[in-house]
């Protein structure tokens, strides 16, 4: 599924109809449930590879700054600050 987002019409797909869309692609329930809530740990914890889960991420506004703060359960400026090179960026 994550790889389909690489064509801008099934992008546009996705966003019109998130559910519909993973439906779709066979996703279950479960895999659903994850995207929705935005909830990538579980998708990582579940098998789920980083940058596939950069894929949808990116599809729904979110940079793999945000992602990697959501994982560590910082906010975006707590996470910038861990890391070498990017402090005050």
């Amino acid at each position: 599924m994550a790889m389909s987002l690489t064509d801008p019409a099934n992008r546009e797909q996705f966003k019109a109809h998130e559910t519909g869309y993973m439906h779709g692609m066979g996703l279950t329930e479960t895999e659903i449930d994850m995207v929705k809530r935005r909830d990538w740990p579980a998708t990582i914890e579940a098998g789920g590879s980083i940058y596939l889960m950069i894929k949808i991420a990116g599809v729904l506004g979110q940079n793999l700054l945000q992602v990697g703060a959501q994982m560590r359960g910082q906010t975006v400026e707590q996470f910038m600050a861990t890391r070498p090179g990017l402090r005050g960026h």
